[in-house]
């Protein structure tokens, strides 16, 4: 069967089953999501990346220009959608489905952290049609934020996309290690994504030993982790191939190895792609067939049941339902507890890297300034200034990024406690219900860490940490050298226990992960519901269905009685006359 036959066939199957769905819910609107991108040829290529691996940075080489948005912080806050067109747009696509034209050069006001944070106008997704070869067969770029690393919003990201991509880039750094947060991103990639593309990037940032060195570091541990010897992973710099398409240096394009991971994908585009995308539909019919069944014969067996049992069994269905939920009420206040305490250890941990750092610097201070006594006042008190920031900048770095993988970890384990309760919730809920109708539970689809997890990313401002030093300024107008550099140690040690102080202070407030953890809490509470809901509506319009029966027939059944008597009264009558 030719591709387009098979998406017939899958447009076929989709409208088909739309017809035999009742009402206008979820379970609708996925079914018809599925046939416009059957329809549209649209095959989702998702780029995913830790912050500072250039992950859009690489999304702007693939098209040759710098479209999207980049920085030295966390940029991206929403989904930007980038698909084939004829001429460059771009829609925004707010959370109430409202859509409105921007100019492309307006973008960061809507997909960044800076111009919209916290997403506070409510963007679902940004949509963007550009005239790139690389998409007209269909491919759509979805980039994403960052994962593992920090805001607590970005509700709409990964949740939305990942389990609905047809295939993946994985951006790493060549000159950063694949960190644990990442190895364990591969696991919850695995379960959604068939096909993955890996990238190392940042190529031009080592000596050639050095990156051969770091691509083998890095297929060793995906060989291991993915189990999989044949592991596409590309080294390249999308630095270099974007500032040379954008100035014309096609020497510089060639040695990027852009072009080489550009013939990766299209081989796959034109040989796999199809298989693929159908695979996907294919497994999306099928969960949403299971689903549409399962509700039909619920509906089925209570409808056909009598009206005094039915009631019996709702009655039944909503005592137990409403022991899950103070059963899993119960397991929230047990996970809370575990959200304090990661919350205590980490302040912990901020007051212990503070203390520390200051006696050691201060010891550290008199120590330097004690060598450097001979140093002309002017001249100690720059080189004391720029030696200070330097080490601070540092060492705070250095321990950030250690406390960081930590958190994550340790966040990860209960978000991923609470998924996997979630699911449990879930299948007791339908077993009940098919227990009391004596039904098959139909196979779901499980509720991944994944399609939940609101990643953190920096709540960072602009400025470097400690970069701002600048209390170092003594006047020094008629006192001796020996007292002015004093002056300028003490104030050096005062401004040091400044900068750690706030800098710590605004940690404590960038690692608050009770915010982070209701949204969690919220949202699959919400999915638990959403099922009891669904489950219970049909319950409800069966009983209503009933009751009609019930009053027809109790009408019919009074009427035939008003006959009979009035027959018999007659009879009575007729008797009487002879």
């Amino acid at each position: 069967m030719s591709g387009q036959s098979y998406t017939s066939n899958f447009v076929s199957k989709l409208q088909r089953l739309r017809r035999l769905v009742n009402g206008t819910g979820g379970l609708l609107s996925r079914i018809d999501d599925e046939i416009r991108k059957l329809n549209a040829n649209h095959f989702h290529l998702v780029v995913l990346g830790q912050f500072k691996r250039g992950k859009t940075t690489f999304i702007n080489a693939l098209l040759g220009e710098e479209l999207l948005p980049v920085g030295i912080v966390p940029v991206t806050s929403v989904v930007a959608l980038i698909r084939y067109g004829s001429e460059k747009k771009a829609e925004v696509v707010f959370s109430d489905n409202r859509r409105m034209p921007i100019d492309c050069d307006s973008l960061r006001e809507y997909v960044t952290e800076q111009g919209n944070p916290e997403n506070r106008k409510r963007v679902g997704y940004v949509e963007i049609t550009y005239p790139s070869s690389f998409l007209e067969d269909g491919i759509v770029l979805v980039d994403t934020p960052g994962v593992g690393s920090l805001y607590i919003h970005n509700t709409e990201t990964t949740r939305n996309f990942i389990p609905n991509v047809d295939a993946a880039i994985v951006v790493l750094s060549a000159d950063l290690p694949i960190t644990e947060s990442e190895y364990r991103f591969l696991d919850e990639l695995d379960e959604h994504i068939d096909r993955l593309f890996f990238v190392l990037n940042k190529s031009d940032l080592l000596t050639p030993d050095e990156m051969t060195d770091a691509l083998s570091y890095a297929r060793k541990v995906l060989n291991n982790k993915m189990e999989d010897e044949h592991i596409s992973i590309t080294p390249l710099s999308a630095r270099n191939a974007l500032q040379g398409q954008t100035t014309g240096d096609m020497t510089m394009v060639k040695q990027s190895n852009l072009s080489n991971f550009k013939k990766t994908i299209e081989g796959f585009v034109g040989e796999e792609k199809r298989a693929v995308l159908h695979a996907r539909s294919q497994d999306r019919i099928n969960w949403l067939t299971a689903e549409a069944l399962f509700t039909a014969e619920l509906e089925l067996k209570a409808v056909t049941t009598p009206l005094t049992d039915l009631q019996a069994k709702i009655d039944q269905f909503i005592s137990q339902t409403e022991l899950l939920k103070s059963e899993r009420e119960s397991f929230s206040y047990l996970l809370q507890g575990q959200i304090a305490a990661l919350s205590h250890w980490i302040e912990i941990r901020i007051e212990q890297f503070a203390s520390s750092e200051i006696t050691k610097r201060k010891d550290e201070l008199t120590g330097w300034a004690k060598d450097q006594s001979a140093l002309p006042v002017r001249e100690f008190r720059k080189e004391m200034q720029s030696a200070l920031a330097s080490v601070l900048v540092k060492d705070f770095d250095a321990w950030r990024k250690e406390l960081e993988n930590l958190i994550v970890t340790k966040y990860d384990a209960i978000i991923s406690i609470y998924t996997a309760k979630t699911n449990e919730f879930i299948r007791r809920v339908l077993q009940l219900s098919a227990d009391l109708f004596q039904l098959e539970v139909q196979p779901f689809e499980d509720v991944h860490p994944m399609d939940w997890k609101r990643s953190f990313y920096y709540r960072m401002s602009n400025d470097p940490f400690f970069l701002e030093i600048d209390t170092l300024k003594v006047i020094a107008v008629l006192l001796p050298d020996g007292l002015v550099r004093k002056r300028i140690l003490r104030r050096a040690q005062s401004d040091m226990v400044d900068k750690v102080t706030r800098h710590c202070g605004r940690l404590r407030y960038e690692y608050s992960i009770q915010e982070s953890y209701r949204a969690f809490q919220f949202d699959l509470n919400e999915k638990i519901d959403g099922v009891i809901n669904e489950i219970h509506s049909t319950l409800n319009a069966a009983m209503e269905m009933r009751r009609k029966q019930e009053t027809t027939i109790a009408s019919h059944v009074g009427g035939l009685q008003r006959r009979t008597d009035e027959l018999r009264s007659l009879q009575a009558d007729a008797q009487l006359l002879q």
